[in-house]
């Protein structure tokens, strides 16, 4: 239903791009010859791999300046085709090695590539539930001036929209207190903590576009000023606070990035937030390699589950 109402987007589009990818079959395709033999029923394995050696060649000959951007949506991307795939999987430690032998063919490419390196980064503890979330928001952030100027209470889809951003709605407010801190004063400053997916920005607030569609579930949810009132702090109340509790304040023990750590350490950091609030989150990132262990070593808490709702 989604797709419906997405189609024309450019983030959309770029998805379809990456998902579309032409293989030519003439070449040699050494990077997915493993994967060829490892699950002779499950064609779609084989299939990603080739996309994901193509893929990669294209993203590292682009000279743009958006090769973040190019390789966050390739992340999002990677892990999208795992999930439709996740139903063909009851045991998890089955799709974890595939997930880990695909991830190895991503660094083996990279490594031979000379620029434009595009990693994709695996959290033993982020499931494949978490991933689709933050790509949902990441897309909606991307779609969101496009979806403003094109509903309204007679719009033909209000339905599939109305719908779209209850869930988006849903999503929002149970990653809001994690993603942004925000100061009242001197002026109104929010922090962005998960710059990735979500922009804190009092605009992007789905409450207005169910208002604008007249959704029925328009009224089960709160203000704007109401919901950000509840992550808004007086400036001077961080000039009291210990750096022991303001990096609590600007930092989730359980939240990180696609693409990593952005904690800024040191004593500066009680200063760099009185001038205005300083990136933050201190969850380490685990960019995947061949010596990366698997599911049997017991040190590592494996966490990829998926449920479809």
């Amino acid at each position: 239903m989604q797709e419906n109402i997405f189609k024309g987007l450019p983030f959309y589009n770029y998805y379809n791009e990456l998902n579309n990818v032409t293989i030519d079959t003439s070449k040699n395709r050494s990077y997915c010859k493993n994967i060829e033999d490892s699950d002779n029923q499950k064609a779609w394995i084989k299939n990603l791999c080739l996309k994901i050696e193509e893929n990669l060649k294209k993203l590292s000959n682009k000279t743009d300046d958006n090769h973040d951007e190019h390789c966050l949506y390739f992340t999002y991307w990677f892990y999208q085709q795992i999930i439709e795939n996740a139903k063909n999987y009851s045991q998890k430690n089955c799709l974890l090695n595939v997930i880990l032998k695909l991830l190895n063919v991503v660094s083996t490419i990279n490594r031979n590539l000379s620029k434009n390196h595009c990693y994709v980064h695996y959290y033993s503890d982020v499931s494949l539930d978490e991933w689709k979330e933050m790509k949902d928001l990441h897309d909606y952030f991307k779609g969101y001036e496009d979806f403003k100027s094109r509903i309204g209470p007679h719009y033909n889809k209000k339905k599939e929209y109305c719908k779209y951003f209850t869930y988006i709605m849903k999503l929002y407010k149970s990653n809001i207190n994690k993603c942004c801190a925000c100061i009242c004063k001197p002026k109104f400053l929010c922090l962005e903590k998960c710059p990735e997916y979500f922009k804190c920005e009092k605009k992007y607030y789905p409450y207005e576009l169910l208002s604008k569609l007249k959704c029925d579930t328009i009224e089960q949810h709160e203000s704007v000023e109401k919901l950000f009132n509840a992550i808004t702090i007086d400036y001077k109340f961080i000039n009291r606070m210990s750096s022991g509790l303001l990096n609590f304040f600007i930092s989730d023990p359980f939240y990180s990035t696609p693409h990593g750590s952005r904690l800024q350490k040191g004593d500066n950091k009680k200063k760099e937030i009185k001038q205005h609030i300083n990136e933050g989150t201190n969850r380490k990132k685990i960019k995947y390699d061949e010596n990366f262990k698997t599911p049997n070593d017991n040190s590592k808490r494996i966490h990829i589950s998926y449920h479809r709702t």
